[in-house]
């Protein structure tokens, strides 16, 4: 549910080893709805990746499984490539994490044929398996890893981070104090100014929180309605000096 049905989202879900992948995961993370977005990422990531395999005509009726054996590795190292966006000139990948990511995908994906080789008693396609998980071992991180790592390495050197200023964060709070204000004059009789208010409170929780949005996003109503039952004394314990001062 909520995979886009896009020529990838289809792909996904058409392909059974995907599909595994997706129930392997899920059962892995004992059907954390969180982690269904992470899910949704990993299966089409590889979708991709098969889009990209069945280029070659005569790859076009192939599927995923297909691919996980050691004749095809040479295959799926150049399609990972690609997916990854590698300029052949620059040795330099467009988005080098999505060139990693594929690696332990792929690797995943061959435990799970291995898996279900072993159980239905086919040693032929497990020993096939363990040769191509041995050729990721030996060969990814050379053809792959090593220059997405070091991609990633000179964009952080070299990349600029832009901090807001203090006057700034100063104007922004205010904006939300005002705008806060207007609304709670008409927030218990207006919805959509009752929306509005709790979008200005998520924003001054995140502003609050120094911008760690993936905090506040995991906060629950039955988390919310703890709060009471806790003691000034653990607060203060949480809290800097500074931040005591705020809530003041």
């Amino acid at each position: 549910n909520g995979m886009r049905r896009d020529e990838i989202g289809t792909m996904a879900l058409k392909d059974s080893l995907i599909l595994e992948l997706g129930r392997s995961l899920c059962t892995k993370f004992g059907g954390d709805q969180d982690q269904f977005n992470y899910i949704r990422g990993k299966m089409r990531q590889i979708a991709r990746l098969l889009l990209e395999l069945r280029k070659n005509s005569a790859a076009h009726e192939l599927h995923m499984t297909d691919f996980i054996r050691p004749t095809k590795f040479p295959a799926i190292v150049e399609a990972a490539k690609r997916v990854a966006g590698l300029n052949e000139g620059s040795s330099e990948y467009h988005a080098p994490s999505s060139a990693l990511k594929s690696g332990g995908v792929v690797r995943r994906l061959a435990e799970i044929k291995q898996a279900k080789a072993l159980e239905r008693s086919d040693p032929a396609v497990a020993e096939e398996c363990v040769q191509f998980l041995k050729l990721c071992q030996l060969k990814w991180s050379n053809e792959i890893s090593s220059t997405a790592l070091r991609n990633i390495a000179d964009r952080k050197r070299t990349g600029v981070l832009f901090v807001p200023l203090t006057e700034d964060v100063v104007k922004l709070n205010e904006l939300l104090v005002e705008q806060a204000n207007t609304l709670a004059l008409t927030v218990h009789t207006d919805a959509g100014a009752f929306i509005d208010m709790t979008q200005v409170v998520l924003a001054k929780v995140i502003l609050f929180n120094r911008k760690r949005q993936g905090e506040v996003s995991k906060m629950k109503v039955e988390d919310y309605r703890k709060k009471r039952f806790a003691q000034s004394s653990e607060l203060d314990l949480a809290l800097t000096e500074f931040e005591r001062s705020l809530l003041k």
